[in-house]
């Protein structure tokens, strides 16, 4: 009985790196799949930011693709010709993130993770998105500190740059 209620306190994170420095954890319960595609195929919309990087087709409709790194103010690099897009359903649809790297599957016990309460913490971990698109953070045991996505709240953050609402 003890295991089982263990169990549950586990969650699956993938870890993303938003540049060389700095990388976050993202819940894979919204997780769809990992796209590798070539950067070309990826269509520009004129008139949006450049944290939308356009539309990428997929079946059975087009999927929006927005660059983390851009939406959270981390200075970029060029982008490689292939690129990683995560696919992430949300309540508006599928989103993609793209993101530099994929790094790899993480279980973390809930307990250990913080909770956002002190907005200084988040404001060091990616200081240009906003707390609401930050669920918490975890420290590794070798005492880097690495932030947890809230896909919903990025979603909802990354539709507003947009005039046609939400993807």
């Amino acid at each position: 009985m003890n295991q089982a209620l263990h169990i549950q306190t586990q969650q699956q994170f993938l870890s993303i790196a938003l540049s060389q420095e700095h990388w976050a954890l993202l819940p894979t319960v919204q997780l769809v799949e990992i796209l590798q595609i070539d950067f070309s195929s990826i269509a520009e919309i004129p008139g949006m930011p450049a944290a939308v990087m356009g539309v990428y087709p997929t079946a059975p409709s087009l999927l929006w693709i927005v660059d983390l790194v851009q939406l959270s103010g981390l200075n970029s690099t060029t982008v490689p010709k292939q690129c990683s897009v995560l696919k992430i359903n949300t309540q508006w649809g599928s989103l993609g993130y793209f993101v530099r790297q994929v790094g790899k599957l993480m279980t973390i016990d809930s307990t250990a993770i913080e909770r956002p309460d002190a907005s200084t913490v988040f404001k060091a971990t990616i200081p240009h998105l906003p707390e609401t698109c930050q669920q918490g953070i975890w420290r590794t045991p070798q005492g880097k500190t690495l932030p947890i996505l809230n896909t919903e709240a990025i979603a909802k953050y990354s539709a507003t740059f947009s005039t046609h609402g939400p993807y």
